[in-house]
């Protein structure tokens, strides 16, 4: 690294704890309102015990099918809405670079976690009234 970029490295991580602190309140209010949901499933919160979950993503599994939705219309509507979300962790073999090396048959799991997954926004400054925003439009857009 350059010295700028250690600099700039250095003064992040003496905010790391509180930085995590924040991501986890906003992690156990999205649980809050979508565990429990049919159809969705939440990312677990790990026993303090246990370890330390960073937060820098919140990705939730949605049963598209049980919606009878398409996750790009999900996101599109969510988008309109002023929500930007996205969707993370593509299996390699999807990706141009990889995709003579591997066959999709191959990976059913892969293919069916991918299919299912979205994140919503998840940073340190997101409020509760932006997360009941984000839930409600989800939720709404789900269920309609």
């Amino acid at each position: 690294l350059s010295e700028i970029n250690a600099a700039l490295a250095f003064s992040q991580l003496k905010r790391l704890d509180s930085s995590i602190q924040k991501r986890e309140v906003i992690a156990k209010t999205y649980n809050k309102i979508l565990d429990g949901k049919e159809g969705i499933i939440v990312p677990k919160l790990i026993q303090k015990n246990l370890g330390r979950h960073a937060w820098h993503l919140y990705s939730i599994k949605i049963d598209f099918d049980f919606f009878s939705k398409k996750r790009s219309d999900i996101m599109n509507f969510l988008f309109e809405n002023g929500i930007g979300t996205q969707v993370h962790y593509i299996p390699l073999y999807r990706q141009k670079i990889y995709s003579n090396y591997f066959n999709k048959t191959e990976f059913t799991g892969t293919e069916k976690f991918y299919n299912s997954t979205l994140s919503l926004p998840m940073y340190e400054t997101l409020k509760k009234t932006d997360i009941i925003k984000i839930t409600t439009c989800l939720l709404n857009k789900l269920q309609s």
